[in-house]
């Protein structure tokens, strides 16, 4: 009888290795198929999870390029080689146990194991085990930074996307908010999402290879203990998976929330301080901040709450089994090479089981991020399109018959306007608030298409290659680097022109100081350019529009910070016969040098003429002059 016994051990054991053991299959065959019963109840739950599953396959796809789809191939490859030395390592345990019982191993074992002694197969077994656990950490190693190899792609992907929408597009969104995108949005997608999927895989693949293993020693057993992993995690999963969801967008919104207030405070902390309200806006971080963390917190804490219960169920396992054992008479020749393969499997089953199922919810908590992030790469918006331009056209610049509408906006803000500006031509345009000069001015720079109507630039071929409109706003924005990178803005170092640098500088009437500098044209002018006064800002951005040699020149109330002595300098320096000049301000003084100056009146063009002809023929020029002249009372 213990004969047998022994027969049916040493079975099971070389089943483990991979060798036919058909006596264990043949005493267990009907304890499976009533294990088998079961099938529905997997069918259930695997189709609950089928849909989740296939959209976000499908979904990650589309974030990965080709190169990023074939090295996730090599990790596949990877993870399987991997997996199936684990299963061999873990099954050759059991082996060396036999041998250390018995003092030989199995009849039915591999030959060249017969000739092998303890010293020898417990080598063999150690570095099997090292060699499988090495594996897996190069496949994990490998997916990691093949994972993370897609964050720039991504990102700039994302930014380039973004870049390409058209301005009026950006105008109706939160510049915080696409900051957040791209920055941390698409970081989270790769630590939570692409990040987990390696892991999930790559853990997952060992855990089905070492199941199958068992399986094939004791069907029974694997069956009893996988449906009891399966409905542990299973139904914890099912009842979190809502709530993780939740917390996923808890954490966007929230998220959203502490990047908006901590960039609206910190770019208007003058304005903050100077009205005392620096605990408001700090209480509003607190607040997003502790949504934040506590769905931070739960998400954290539902990935390991599975952990403590398999626990219980692996050691007590062990221990029934060896209960089982004792209770059947069997000898310990028989049960501790059986004990041994599943102590040995449970060692790599249960992190394995736990990665996968903590990687299942960093997952479900990135949906949210991977919906967003998707959605910024499908933006429909077209991308800005710029100015006609048109190689024959004999002004500087024409427009026929333009009309603009924003968006959900009853009527019109610019409705028909025609006029032409020719070379060399100061041209002045003025206009009540909310008349449509901020919207003409924009059009003209070809940051918004006309819904009606086109303009046209005459091409530029001056040598260096020019760009056909410059343009200085009332508010200049300046990155926080040196004022040479500040002037010629979006060019590499190397490519600089030190000479138009300098004629730009001049120009502007900002060259002098530059040259007090210690590092003159190398010097740091901080975030916005706040090491600089408000004039100096706005010669800075005078420079800017100079440097590239535009044809036209769009001023839009760009000397209001400047004081009236170099206001003149600024403009007299301007007036050159190879430069055309379009004037937007509210400082009527300015225009009167002005060849031809635009009344814009409810988006429309009502006027237009010389400084005098306007003061003699319009009312309500000469109302806006005189309202200027008048000293106050």
């Amino acid at each position: 009888m213990n004969a047998g016994r022994n027969q049916e051990t040493r079975s099971g054991v070389l089943s483990s290795a991979g060798i036919a053991c058909p006596t264990t299959c043949e005493a267990e065959s009907k304890d499976f198929q009533a294990a088998t019963r079961t099938g529905p109840v997997l069918k259930a739950a695997s189709s609950a999870v089928k849909g989740l599953v296939t959209r976000l396959l499908r979904d990650t796809l589309l974030l990965l390029d080709q190169e990023g789809r074939r090295q996730y191939l090599i990790l596949a490859i990877l993870s399987s080689i991997s997996s199936l030395v684990q299963a061999v390592g873990v099954s050759s345990v059991g082996l060396f146990f036999a041998l250390l019982i018995d003092g030989r191993p199995p009849k039915s074992a591999p030959q060249f194991l017969h000739g092998l002694g303890v010293p020898a197969l417990g080598m063999l077994v150690f570095c099997l085990l090292v060699s499988g656990s090495m594996l897996s950490a190069l496949a994990t190693y490998y997916g990691i930074s093949a994972a993370w190899r897609q964050y720039p792609i991504i990102a700039s992907r994302l930014l380039r996307r973004y870049l390409k929408n058209s301005y009026e597009w950006h105008v109706n969104q939160n510049s915080s908010d696409l900051g957040r995108m791209v920055l941390v949005e698409t970081g989270n997608i790769v630590s939570l999402l692409l990040q987990h999927m390696v892991l999930f895989f790559v853990k997952g693949t060992e855990v089905l290879v070492i199941a199958f293993l068992l399986f094939a020693v004791r069907p029974l057993v694997a069956i009893s203990a996988g449906l009891s992993f399966f409905l542990i995690y299973f139904v914890l999963y099912k009842i979190n998976q809502r709530y993780i969801h939740e917390q996923g967008e808890v954490q966007l919104r929230s998220n959203a929330d502490r990047h908006r207030t901590v960039t609206e405070v910190l770019s208007g902390v003058k304005t903050v301080k100077a009205f005392a309200v620096e605990n408001f806006f700090a209480s509003l971080f607190h607040d997003s901040a502790v949504a934040y963390s506590r769905a931070s917190a739960s998400i954290q804490y539902f990935s390991l709450l599975p952990k403590h219960f398999v626990e219980v169920i692996i050691f007590g396992g062990l221990v029934g089994f060896v209960v089982f054992s004792e209770s059947r008479g069997w000898s310990t020749s028989e049960s501790i090479p059986l004990i041994s393969l599943y102590a040995a499997a449970a060692v790599r089953l249960l992190p394995g089981i736990q990665q996968c199922y903590l990687s299942g919810t960093y997952i479900n908590a990135a949906r949210p991020s991977l919906r967003a992030v998707l959605e910024g790469l499908e933006t429909a918006s077209a991308p800005s399109k710029r100015r006609f331009v048109a190689a024959d056209c004999p002004e500087a610049l024409r427009l026929e018959n333009v009309s603009y509408t924003y968006p959900g906006a009853d009527k019109p803000t610019l409705s028909q306007i025609s006029f032409s500006i020719s070379p060399g031509e100061k041209v002045g345009i003025v206009g009540m608030t909310g008349a449509g000069k901020t919207t003409l001015v924009d059009i003209l720079l070809g940051l918004l298409e006309p819904g009606e109507g086109r303009v046209l630039v005459r091409e530029a071929k001056s040598e260096p290659p020019s760009c056909s409109v410059g343009y200085v706003p009332q508010t200049v924005n300046l990155i926080d680097d040196t004022i040479a990178a500040n002037i010629a803005l979006g060019e590499a170092p190397g490519d600089r022109c030190a000479t138009r640098l300098r004629q730009a500088a001049t120009a502007a009437r900002i060259a002098e100081h530059i040259d007090s500098l210690p590092l003159g044209y190398d010097s740091q002018i901080g975030e916005q350019g706040v090491r600089l006064s408000g004039g100096q800002r706005q010669r800075l951005g005078i420079a800017r529009a100079l440097y590239r040699n535009p044809q036209i020149v769009v001023l839009d109330e760009a000397s209001s910070a400047l004081d009236a002595k170099t206001e003149q300098e600024v403009f007299n320096s301007l007036h050159r016969e190879d430069l055309t000049l379009i004037i937007i301000s509210h400082r009527l003084t300015i225009l009167t040098s002005c060849t031809k100056i635009l009344l814009v009146v409810g988006g429309r063009v009502v006027a237009q003429g010389t400084y005098d002809e306007l003061l003699r023929n319009e009312p309500m020029f000469a109302a806006l002059a005189t309202s200027q002249s008048d000293p106050p009372s």
